[in-house]
């Protein structure tokens, strides 16, 4: 903190306090020196999405939206905060404005996996399983070890009732990340709806 004191405008300090205070759970502390950091350093864009995960670990997600949208605007081409852009819009519940950012970004990004399994997801949350399948599909023809494609692929298929193709989906994502909450509560799901048929 002295250091601070006797340097307040280095953004790299801010930045790593603004770490310290995530690892403690403080995420208001965070969003404090983040903020910092960034009207420091306005083109530390990379910045942004700490900020927005401090700021959405307080419920903020309205204004991280915002957040998103101004980093956006000052890096057009950073891509991690474009896709962190279209998973704040599916956090806020406007599904058909993030499918169409995804949409967008399948054009310009047609090859990052990511992408299409976001898009999978999301066609998949409007019940449009044909083209929830098709994305989940090509973003594991773009890398077959992908856990994010792999449950994407299972969450669709469990949707549409196949549920030993969406189990064997499931379990491919979990072997390539154990910790996968999601895929791990679906896939307790689907066993136990197997159990019962």
């Amino acid at each position: 903190m002295r250091w601070l004191g006797q340097h307040p405008k280095d953004d790299q300090a801010w930045a790593a306090l603004a770490d310290c205070m995530l690892d403690l759970g403080d995420p208001a502390k965070a969003e404090v020196a983040l903020r910092r950091a960034i009207s420091t350093n306005p083109a530390r864009t990379d910045l942004a999405l700490s900020l927005v995960h401090a700021m959405q670990a307080q419920g903020k997600h309205e204004l991280s939206l915002e957040v998103l949208q101004n980093a956006l605007t000052a890096d057009p081409e950073n891509l991690d905060i474009s896709i962190a852009l279209g998973m704040a819009l599916s956090q806020l519940n406007q599904t058909q404005a993030a499918l169409n950012h995804f949409d967008a970004l399948s054009q310009t990004h047609s090859t990052h996996p990511a992408v299409w399994s976001f898009k999978s997801l999301l066609h998949t949350r409007l019940r449009q399983h044909d083209q929830a399948l098709m994305a989940a599909d090509q973003s594991l023809q773009l890398l077959n070890e992908n856990p994010q494609g792999w449950f994407a692929r299972g969450r669709v298929l469990q949707k549409m009732g196949r549920w030993h193709e969406a189990a064997q989906a499931l379990e491919k994502a979990l072997e390539l990340h154990p910790q996968h909450d999601l895929a791990l509560q679906l896939l307790a799901s689907i066993r136990v709806t197997l159990v019962l048929r």
